[in-house]
C-alpha cells in the first residue's frame, strides 16, 4: 500500500470514482478541493467564504451568514464518506474523514487502528494497580473536562441562537442539482412571489364569458372591433373584466413550486398576475407562470437583451444565426384546425424559461412561459425533477464550472390529454446586460 501524500491522493481518487459520489458533482468538487488544501497544510486556514466561491461556484460577495450552503454540503460530504466506508470502501486500508466543526480532510490507517485496539487489555497482573490508578485519574480529568464542555456548549448555543442566521430547511432536503438551479432564490432573504397568469375574459351581462386571445388589457377590449361585433350581435349587453380563471397546468406548476420552494420560507406567497404591483416586483423575487403576454411589461423591464420570446403561435428568435430558424411553431390541434376529434389536448409545444434580474438590476425574476398549459407544467417539471435538472445543469455549466447568472432555456414539451409526456432540451443562451450579445449554446 502506498503511504504518505501519494497514498492519500490515490484514496481520494478512488472515493471520487465510487458509486457513492458518482451522481453528486458538487460533493466530488468539494472533496477534491478540501483534500488538496489538507495535503498542502492549508485547510486550517480555510474560510467558509473561500470554499463557497472556489469549490462550490458561489458568486463573489455572497454572505455565508445568509447562505448556509457550505456547511450543508460539508455535512453531506461527511455523511457520504461514512456511507462509502460502510459499503464500497469497507475493506480500504486508508480511511478519509471530515471532522465535525472543521473544513479539512483527515486520513488514518485502518490496520494501525485495528492493531492498537487489539492491544488493549494485554497487560498482566503486575500492571493492574498502576492501571487502576491511571483509570481513576483519567475519570477525574474527564469529569472536569465534561463540566467545562457543558458550560462552553451552553454559552455557544445561546450565542448562535442570538446571532447566527437560521439555515433554510429547504436547501437541506433538495438534491444538489436542483439546489444549484434554484440557488439565487433559495439563498436570498427577499420575499418570494409565485405569480400564476390569469387571462382576461369579457363578462357580458345576461350572456356569459367571452375570450379573445390577443386581448390582455381592458383598454384593448374596449376598442376591439371583434368585441364590438359580438356585442352588436347580442344587442349590446353590458360588459366587465373577469380574471377568475387560470389554466390547470399553471396551478399544478404553482403547487409543485410551492412544495419545493415554499417549505420553511414564511415570506413565500402567491399573487394573481393582474394584481401583482410594480412595488412587489421591485422588492421581491418573482416566478411567473403562463403565457409571456400576460407578464410582458415585467419582462420588458428586465435590464437584459432577450434572445427569445413567445408570440401567439410559438417562439420567435430575435437574432437568428446563419442556418437557425427565426420562428419555431407550436404544434397542437387547436392551433392547426378545429373539427371532429380535435380537442387540443395532445401535441407538442415550446416552453421558454428566462432567468434575469429585477427591474432595478436587483433580485431575481424566473419566467416559465408557454402558450399552452402543458408547456408551462413541463418547464417547471424540468426544474424540479432531479434527472431533468441534472441534464439542464450539465448544459448550462460554463467551462469554469459555474452556471451563468442570467439565461434563457428553450424546451420542447410533448403532451397527451394535457399531461406532459416528454421534455426535450432544444437550446439555451447566456444573457448579458444591454449592449452585450447573448451567447448561445446548443
Amino acid at each position: 500500500m502506498k503511504t504518505g501524500a501519494e497514498g492519500t491522493r490515490d484514496q481520494v481518487a478512488k472515493v471520487l470514482q465510487s458509486e457513492t459520489l458518482r451522481s453528486s458533482e458538487v460533493l466530488r468538487r468539494l472533496l477534491k478541493f478540501l483534500a488538496e488544501k489538507s495535503l498542502s497544510d492549508e485547510a486550517d486556514q480555510l474560510k467558509e467564504y473561500t470554499i463557497g466561491v472556489d469549490a462550490l461556484g458561489k458568486p463573489e460577495g455572497y454572505d455565508p451568514r445568509q447562505d448556509s450552503g457550505v456547511r450543508i454540503q460539508v455535512g453531506r460530504l461527511r455523511q457520504k464518506l461514512a456511507e462509502y466506508y460502510r459499503t464500497e470502501g469497507k475493506d480500504d486500508a486508508l480511511v478519509l474523514e471530515v471532522p465535525k466543526g472543521h473544513f479539512r480532510i483527515d486520513w488514518r490507517d485502518r490496520s494501525m487502528q485495528a492493531s492498537a485496539e487489539s492491544g488493549v487489555g494485554e497487560s498482566g497482573p503486575s500492571g493492574a494497580a498502576a492501571a487502576g490508578s491511571q483509570l481513576r485519574r483519567l475519570v477525574r480529568i474527564l469529569a472536569v473536562a465534561l463540566g467545562v464542555a457543558v458550560l462552553w456548549g451552553t454559552y455557544c448555543t445561546v450565542r448562535l441562537w442570538r446571532e447566527a442566521p437560521i439555515p433554510k430547511p429547504t436547501t437541506a432536503v433538495l438534491p444538489p442539482e436542483i439546489e444549484e438551479l434554484w440557488h439565487p432564490v433559495l439563498s436570498s432573504s427577499r420575499p418570494l412571489i409565485i405569480s400564476a397568469s390569469a387571462s382576461l375574459f369579457v363578462g357580458m351581462q345576461g350572456v356569459g364569458l367571452y375570450r379573445e386571445p390577443g386581448l390582455n388589457r381592458w383598454e384593448d377590449v374596449l376598442t376591439s372591433p371583434r368585441v364590438g361585433s359580438v356585442r352588436r350581435l347580442l344587442d349590446n349587453p353590458s360588459i366587465l373584466p373577469i380574471y377568475y380563471y387560470t389554466g390547470y397546468g399553471n396551478m399544478t406548476a404553482a403547487f409543485r413550486l410551492g412544495q419545493l420552494l415554499g417549505w420553511g420560507r414564511p415570506n413565500t406567497s402567491m399573487a394573481r398576475s393582474d394584481l401583482l404591483t410594480w412595488q412587489q416586483v421591485v422588492d421581491s423575487n418573482v416566478i411567473f407562470l403562463g403565457p409571456s403576454r400576460l407578464n410582458a411589461e415585467q419582462l420588458r423591464s428586465v435590464p437584459l437583451e432577450l434572445q427569445y420570446d413567445l408570440d401567439d403561435t410559438g417562439v420567435r428568435n430575435r437574432r437568428p444565426s446563419q442556418g437557425e430558424p427565426a420562428h419555431l411553431a407550436d404544434n397542437y390541434a387547436s392551433i392547426r384546425e378545429f373539427g371532429p376529434g380535435t380537442t387540443g389536448d395532445s401535441g407538442e409545444v415550446y416552453a421558454l424559461v428566462t432567468h434575469g434580474p429585477g427591474p432595478l438590476g436587483t433580485g431575481d425574476i424566473e419566467c416559465f412561459n408557454s402558450n399552452h398549459n402543458p408547456g408551462t407544467m413541463g418547464a417547471v417539471l424540468a426544474f424540479t425533477t432531479p434527472e431533468l435538472a441534472r441534464m439542464l445543469v450539465a448544459k448550462l455549466r460554463k467551462p469554469d464550472g459555474r452556471l451563468p447568472p442570467y439565461y434563457q432555456i428553450l424546451l420542447s414539451v410533448k403532451f397527451k390529454d394535457t399531461v406532459p409526456t416528454g421534455i426535450t432540451y432544444v437550446t439555451h443562451c447566456e444573457l448579458h446586460t444591454e449592449g452585450h450579445d447573448a451567447k448561445r449554446t446548443r
